[in-house]
């Protein structure tokens, strides 16, 4: 059966811009990295609008390239993680180290990203962080996301877990995705997985 709806999940990053797309099945598809290494500060954040331009391209082409896979009339859904001010002071507030300016440069980055996805998207969902994952710890959600998707996990030589068949997942991906990418990758999945599970 071919899927009718489409996740593309973007949790917002300054330097690795990724995409992960998970079908209404819950099939991961692919995921997409573009690193923005040059320049600080707005900068950077101008270099980050060029690069989400680079990444929904890389999509794009991925998205065409598979057509007949999909159900005619195939919705495209892209959720993105949003971010919270609030949250932030209150972090701040309980001792934690928490730069308002990162948080800043995220939130353009996350815009700059939105912006660039809109015109692919049939549909547009931003999500604040503790309505898509709550205060599950990484490595306990990355498992989950994983478990959910039928992928294998490997960890090996980094911190965090990749999924085994990583380099089918990341042939369409321009930037070469390194296996500690996915300490970035993973919750872009799970925000796919988020979509698909919720019927968004």
């Amino acid at each position: 059966m071919k899927p009718k709806k489409i996740y593309i999940g973007i949790d917002p990053d300054l330097r690795k811009l990724n995409a992960a797309i998970v079908t209404d099945q819950m099939k991961p598809l692919a995921v997409f990295l573009r690193r923005n290494k040059e320049g600080k500060d707005d900068v950077a954040v101008t270099n980050a609008a060029f690069f989400a331009c680079r990444l929904v391209q890389d999509v794009i082409a991925f998205v065409v390239a598979e057509l007949d896979t999909f159900e005619e009339g195939c919705e495209i859904i892209t959720i993105v993680e949003s971010q919270n001010m609030l949250h932030a002071k209150m972090m701040r507030d309980k001792g934690h180290k928490v730069d308002y300016e990162d948080l800043r440069r995220l939130s353009q980055t996350a815009g700059c990203l939105i912006a660039a996805f809109s015109n692919l998207s049939t549909r547009m969902v931003l999500v604040q962080a503790i309505q898509w994952k709550g205060s599950v710890p990484k490595h306990v959600a990355h498992q989950r996301y994983y478990k959910k998707l039928g992928l294998e996990a490997v960890s090996g030589g980094v911190k965090n877990i990749y999924p085994l068949i990583s380099p089918e997942l990341t042939e369409w991906s321009v930037d070469k995705i390194n296996p500690g990418d996915f300490m970035d990758i993973n919750d872009s999945i799970g925000l796919a997985l988020y979509g698909a599970e919720n019927n968004l």
